[in-house]
Order: C-alpha cells, then structure tokens, then sequence
C-alpha cells in the first residue's frame, strides 16, 4: 500500500492545520515517483473538493509506504 500525506489548513473558527493520509492499493514495485506524484495531484483534488472549508498548505505532499509513520 501507499501512502500520500499531506497538510490541510481551514480558517473556520480559526487557523487549524492537520496532516492528512490517504492509502491506496498498488501493485508492489510498480508505483514510480512519477506515478505518485500524478496519482496525488489527483486524489488531493478530490479530497479537496469534497472538503470545501479545506485547502492544502505550502510544501505540497509526500508519498511513501503505508504505515511508515505511526498514528497518534
């Protein structure tokens, strides 16, 4: 699986920003970082349109491996 994080600020009742992650399937050894990076613009265009009140911060995303970095 992998993963594409990213932060997501809102203005409602103030600043608040949090990191985002959104898990995909892939086929092992088949995701380039080209292909994540396509992949992401898209999905984060997704999640930002079915998240109105929400816009992606400076610094854009990352791609990785799910589960690299541990839930709090």
């Amino acid at each position: 699986m992998i993963e594409i994080s990213f932060i997501a600020c809102t203005l409602l009742a103030g600043q608040t920003c949090q990191e985002q992650r959104l898990t995909f399937m892939e086929q092992p050894g088949s995701l380039t970082a080209f292909q994540c990076a396509f992949t992401g613009q898209v999905e984060i265009a997704k999640w930002t349109r079915e998240h109105p009140n929400w816009s992606l911060a400076p610094g854009g995303f990352k791609c990785r491996p799910a589960g690299m970095m541990a839930k709090a």
